[in-house]
């Protein structure tokens, strides 16, 4: 074992096991708290960027990355099964809940994706902005947010039409208005203000969930 190198994403499942991921499909595992990390690439045919990696358990998760390519693995990584491809990015990936998760990507912006199917939910007016980054609150089906290209969605079963309607709503800028700006990061704020890094300009704003 040893170090990693440049990564994307990384994920402690555990305080000793954790996986990271990073371009020519590089997975890395460690099972000491990271003192060493333990080089998964074999496993992983096609040399993917990988850009984000999310794992329910030691044993069970995924990666995504580039040409939507998503990689699954329920033995801890010995074994990985890629399970989508297609021309784009997945830039993030999130577990919802129970057999769900959440994808961010390039071109098809955000979706809510059953684990068997992949039946896509988009957000009420069916905007397809990029997508670059998911967060979320407390535990799996916890409040969520998910960021990119002048859009901020976020999760709010109240603003559902009708009760087979999706619960994932765009947040306008003040005015009503659309946003212009570019968004690659958030982080969820007690749960009931989210945190938005503008990486063009360097600034941070925060927009409450109320």
């Amino acid at each position: 074992g040893g170090a990693i190198g440049p990564a994307f994403d990384v994920q402690f499942v555990t305080a000793q096991v954790g996986y990271a991921v990073g371009q020519n499909g590089n997975i890395w595992k460690t099972t000491n708290g990271g003192q060493t990390w333990a080089d998964l690439l074999s496993v992983a045919q096609q040399r993917f960027t990988l850009r984000a990696v999310s794992f329910t358990s030691p044993d069970s998760g995924q990666v995504v990355g580039a040409d939507y390519a998503r990689y699954l693995t329920t033995d801890g990584g010995r074994n990985w099964s890629l399970v989508s491809g297609g021309s784009g990015e997945h830039r993030d990936v999130l577990r919802y809940g129970p057999g769900r998760y959440l994808l961010a990507s390039d071109k098809e912006g955000f979706s809510d994706n059953s684990a068997s199917g992949f039946d896509t939910k988009t957000v009420d007016n069916d905007l397809h902005w990029p997508i670059y980054a998911l967060a979320r609150h407390g535990g799996p089906g916890g409040p969520v947010v998910a960021v990119g290209e002048k859009t901020i969605i976020r999760h709010d079963p109240t603003f559902s039409l009708r009760p087979d309607d999706t619960p994932w709503t765009n947040v306008l800028a003040p005015g009503g208005t659309s946003f212009t700006a570019t968004f690659k990061g958030a982080a969820l704020e007690r749960g009931n203000a989210y945190a938005i890094v503008v990486t063009d300009s360097g600034s941070s704003m925060t927009v409450s969930s109320t």
